[in-house]
């Protein structure tokens, strides 16, 4: 009854995920083996260099999960996502968006470093629909949360001192 009346109308493009592989060329953070790196902008050009040399030699690989592996300064080289994400950079993602299935995105520069995008799937049915289910339990938790604190707030709750004396957890 307290989330009856949450909205479970969920479009596609709300709840729309994608399957993309990346390569990142890190100029500010942690590297796959916990190195930190924090380029200054002499270095940083040359990071740029280097991801646009990796960006090259991507379009001609035969596998580019293979090649990101080998190449990615991150453990992390493939992700299932939707436009919120918060597992890469806002700009990386929108240009994710931006690709078609088979499609490598030009060179991203991002808060942490250099991207390279790779776009697996641009449209994945079954996480887009399983993400619709999470944006509805969400809203019906919100909406459950709020119902229960309006009638928290109307009704007085008192327990015995008798009560706690004999109640064992």
């Amino acid at each position: 009854v307290a989330t009856d009346e949450a909205d479970t109308d969920i479009s596609d493009d709300e709840a729309k995920q994608i399957s993309i592989q990346y390569i990142e060329v890190i100029t500010n953070g942690k590297d796959q083996n916990g190195t930190v790196i924090n380029m200054d902008s002499d270095t940083k050009a040359k990071a740029l260099k280097r991801a646009e040399k990796i960006r090259k030699e991507a379009l001609k690989a035969e596998d580019f999960q293979v090649f990101a592996e080998d190449n990615s300064d991150c453990a992390e080289t493939q992700l299932i996502c939707g436009r919120d994400t918060d597992k890469l950079d806002k700009k990386v993602v929108d240009a994710a968006f931006n690709l078609k299935k088979g499609d490598i995105s030009s060179v991203i520069e991002g808060d942490s470093g250099y991207y390279i995008v790779y776009c697996v799937n641009d449209y994945d049915e079954d996480s887009t629909y399983a993400r619709k289910e999470e944006i509805i339990e969400e809203r019906q938790t919100s909406m459950f949360k709020d119902k229960y604190a309006e009638w928290l707030d109307g009704d007085k709750v008192s327990i015995s001192s008798k009560f706690w004396n004999e109640f064992e957890i």
